[in-house]
């Protein structure tokens, strides 16, 4: 794996314990690496690692983040890390979350 970009970046807003809308990743293609959704000072509940699943010869690699809720109120950058690179991405802008 060499990139990650965001297809479907996290949400801006979020309420505590309140499922976001999916997130969703891509990579190179062929790449088949577990991914891992992360947020310094947070508490994320759903499944945070997902494999990038190739979707074709020429097609980027995708993973998608459908379960992830996140608390305790506060401002937080969530990032997707490969666990076997050093590779990682942040999202474009910090997801607020709500009581």
């Amino acid at each position: 794996m060499t990139r990650l970009s965001w297809v479907i970046p996290p949400a801006g807003r979020a309420f505590v314990g309140e499922v976001l809308p999916e997130l969703r990743v891509q990579s190179d293609p062929g790449v088949t690496e577990v991914i891992h959704l992360i947020a310094q000072g947070a508490v994320l509940s759903g499944s945070t690692e997902q494999r990038l699943t190739a979707t074709g010869d020429s097609k980027p690699s995708i993973a998608t983040f459908s379960d992830i809720a996140i608390s305790p109120a506060g401002l937080y950058l969530l990032q997707v890390k490969g666990l076997s690179t050093d590779i990682t991405l942040a999202s474009p802008i910090p997801t607020e979350v709500r009581k």
